[in-house]
């Protein structure tokens, strides 16, 4: 919907492009210190400021100008990188004060992957019935809307949580980095999540040209709406997958419950990797055998996605320190942002199954990482086998 609205506007491709990368731009640079913020004076406090900053984004929309579009991107990436953190790390901390079995986590998780699915599919449709009468910025104005309910919602039942409250920004983001770059776990943790949410992001953005051009008649469009609704099923039978398989591993006595949590998660994604892997390469070549092998290679990806999400919100709640859980995601999010921003400008000088077979090769290294994790783990994960 913002690519259309950009479009109607009558900006070029390259300019769309550029809008895109103010986006990832923002998150990228900006966004890190919105972690530290909320680590140091409240995740619901910056659950507040993404409501915020994305109202005001969505009313940007209501300009053709240039320089406010770029302004509302800006603000929209600021958002991103809190909606990315922020509200996982209040959920971790407000799990563990009230004393919930771990593995109630796994589920929480799960179910908010299906939960984000479906309202996906709900939301796409609800956009498409406001901007046949009122126009593309309908959409973003009823989107005001539920942004307005969320932060009563959370001004109404949210206690407030934090991190590390006894440094400033500036040094609770410096021992942020420092966390993340020496110790192994939270560094081969952040190359995984950077690796394969990148190669995600490029995949969002490639699967409409890649179909496009895949059918037999190039100039017929394809059923855009339809492909998005069975790629969100797919995710949610991901989602659902991951409770069912991770509901048989994690039955253990309470004080090891969290360490069977990271163990059972981490062999999951084992699996989920390499067939993330197969099934982009399968995107990027089956156009040669017929266009609807990339289309379920496409869906097997998806399916992989709805088993990712919940699995790596899982590793993190065991392995990120909670004191600075906020920073240190947003410090994950900084190289898959570097990443999506170097694909987007440069994307129009490789083909499809180029870009493909990249975001292929990101996922290999993100199972290289997740090897060099399990190793870093392997004595605690020897130790509870023996003892199991």
């Amino acid at each position: 919907m913002v690519y259309a609205l950009y479009d109607a506007y009558g900006f070029s491709k390259g300019d769309i492009a550029l809008l895109f990368i103010a986006g990832f731009g923002s998150s990228l640079l900006l966004g890190t210190f919105a972690g530290s913020l909320a680590d140091q004076f409240g995740r619901r406090q910056m659950a507040l400021a993404y409501c915020a900053l994305y109202t005001v984004s969505c009313l940007t929309k209501h300009t053709s100008r240039f320089a406010v579009l770029l302004v509302g991107r800006l603000l929209g990436g600021m958002a991103t990188s809190l909606l990315f953190s922020v509200f996982e790390a209040w959920y971790v901390n407000e799990h563990g004060t009230r004393g919930y079995p771990a593995e109630w986590m796994g589920e929480t998780f799960s179910r908010a992957s299906f939960g984000n699915g479906l309202v996906a599919i709900l939301s796409g449709q609800l956009a498409g019935l406001v901007a046949a009468p009122f126009g593309l910025v309908a959409p973003f104005d009823v989107a005001i809307g539920f942004l307005v309910l969320v932060a009563v919602l959370i001004g109404h039942t949210w206690s407030e949580n934090y991190g590390n409250q006894s440094e400033r920004v500036i040094r609770g983001l410096y021992q942020a980095m420092v966390q993340t770059l020496h110790e192994p776990s939270i560094r081969w943790l952040g190359v995984l999540q950077s690796c394969f949410e990148a190669a995600m992001y490029i995949f969002v953005f490639m699967w409409t040209p890649a179909l496009q051009g895949a059918q037999a008649d190039p100039e017929i469009p394809i059923p855009h709406g339809m492909i998005f609704s069975t790629f969100m099923v797919a995710l949610m039978l991901g989602s659902v997958l991951f409770e069912r398989l991770l509901h048989r591993a994690i039955h253990k006595p309470k004080d090891a419950q969290a360490l069977s949590l990271k163990i059972s998660t981490s062999r999951l994604l084992q699996t989920v990797l390499a067939i993330s892997t197969l099934s982009l390469v399968g995107a990027a070549v089956g156009d040669l055998v017929h266009w609807s092998v990339s289309y379920i290679s496409m869906l097997v990806f998806e399916v992989t996605c709805g088993l990712y999400f919940p699995a790596i919100g899982c590793l993190r709640s065991t392995i990120i320190p909670e004191e600075y859980r906020s920073a240190i995601m947003n410090f994950f999010r900084m190289p898959m942002n570097l990443l999506v921003v170097l694909m987007l400008a440069y994307v129009d000088r490789f083909s499809n199954r180029t870009v493909f077979m990249a975001a292929a090769g990101l996922l290999t290294v993100a199972l290289f990482a997740l090897h060099r994790l399990r190793a870093v783990g392997s004595p605690l994960e020897s130790s509870s086998e023996t003892s199991a």
